[in-house]
């Protein structure tokens, strides 16, 4: 009876651990957040058509009014996405195009994309005031050869909205670099 007890607390210990230990994040060596891919809703891609829609050779940096870009100071500073195989995305923000190594996915947050017969989706988690995380979602449409839009679904994070992105072409220097997700 006792040995039944002990095995059944030993149990309990496990499971309360897993439990927990899938509910962290580590943080990499830039200090980028990782988390455990079962934090995400979507599963990596695995649909070779993908090539028919992004370019893993380019960034797809937002495209913004010029009206805005002013008041959000963002004259000097570039964002984007880096896709990547087997349904990896890299969300890039202060890059410099001058400096190869701000575009090593070590440095981006962690988002993932699939491409389904329901539509080509991109997902991500990305932090929110008061230290916690938000998962983000939208469909992506290719519209023409260099431009992308995404339509982002409501959540805590974002408004149900559409944004364009242009394509820019990186050096074959800047794709050296691996995703650690």
């Amino acid at each position: 009876m006792e040995r039944n007890k002990s095995f059944r607390n030993t149990l309990i210990v496990i499971f309360t651990s897993a439990i927990l230990l899938s509910c962290f994040s580590t943080k990499n060596e830039y200090g980028s957040r990782r988390f455990n891919t079962s934090r995400f809703k979507l599963k990596p891609n695995t649909n070779p058509d993908y090539v028919n829609i992004i370019d893993t050779s380019a960034l797809y940096i937002p495209i913004h009014t010029k009206e805005f870009i002013k008041k959000y100071g963002l004259e000097n500073y570039i964002t984007g996405y880096k896709f990547y195989d087997r349904g990896r995305v890299g969300l890039f923000k202060g890059v410099n195009f001058s400096k190869p190594d701000t575009f090593n996915p070590k440095k981006a947050s962690m988002c993932f994309y699939n491409n389904t017969e329901d539509g080509f989706f991109i997902e991500c988690l990305t932090p929110i005031p008061g230290g916690g995380y938000a998962l983000s979602k939208g469909k992506l449409i290719r519209v023409s050869n260099d431009t992308l839009l995404i339509t982002r679904f409501k959540s805590a994070i974002s408004s149900n909205d559409t944004l364009y992105f242009k394509k820019k072409k990186l050096p074959v220097g800047f794709l050296r670099f691996k995703p650690d997700w």
